[in-house]
């Protein structure tokens, strides 16, 4: 999953660097491939072998240790 997401950084590097040197043929080609990237990115996101341990009920965020408030 961290090699999608390289690579989609590394793919909207070139499409700005492309922007910003005034390439527009590269520019169309990369703005034409990004919705392929954007579904390969989804796609090894949400077939990640790595299963998760807490749910969303019990654990609000999964960046760090905020445990969910229940109220009655």
């Amino acid at each position: 999953m961290k090699t999608a997401i390289y690579l989609s950084f590394l793919f909207l590097a070139a499409y700005l660097l492309s922007i910003y040197m005034d390439w527009t043929q590269v520019a169309l080609l990369f703005f034409g491939l990004s919705p392929a990237v954007v579904l390969y990115l989804v796609y090894k996101v949400l077939k990640d072998p790595k299963a998760v341990s807490v749910t969303f009920e019990d654990q609000f965020y999964q960046d760090g240790s905020h445990p969910r408030i229940k109220e009655n």
